[in-house]
């Protein structure tokens, strides 16, 4: 539905609209179910790549090679320090520049100012309730 959604057609949007979130719900809940597959299967192709020391399969349409990367992983007792260490040495890219909506908002409810560079803004969702 492109047309512009007016009093004489909106009944027939929110249908398409039901429609649309039902199949979505559908379509999420079998790529939940792929994902979980997939990752099974994934763990058991690195434990036999381990087991045997083999690091790359093919088959007809498929070939796979299990590689050993490196992902950062830190200490949540020093996050204070990490953060403080990469202001320092001007590292601030490796920190993903994120924040809480929920945490700015719960301090703006409760009465804490907020610093420079910070706001709260504004904007519009919509919420689904079937019937």
């Amino acid at each position: 539905m492109a047309e512009a959604i007016t009093a004489t057609n909106i009944d027939a949007a929110l249908v398409r609209l039901r429609s649309i979130v039902d199949q979505c719900d559908d379509l999420n809940g079998q790529l939940a179910t792929l994902k979980t597959e997939r990752d099974a299967i994934e763990r058991g192709l690195i434990g036999f790549s381990e087991q045997s020391g083999l690091t790359a399969f093919a088959t007809e349409g498929m070939g796979i090679t299990i590689r050993e990367k490196l992902r950062a992983k830190y200490d949540p007792e020093k996050w204070d320090e990490l953060m403080k260490w990469a202001a320092a040495n001007d590292k601030t890219y490796l920190i993903q520049r994120r924040l809480s909506d929920t945490k700015v908002v719960e301090l703006v409810e409760n009465g804490e100012p907020l610093p420079d560079g910070l706001s709260l803004e504004p904007f519009s969702t919509v919420s689904y309730r079937r019937k």
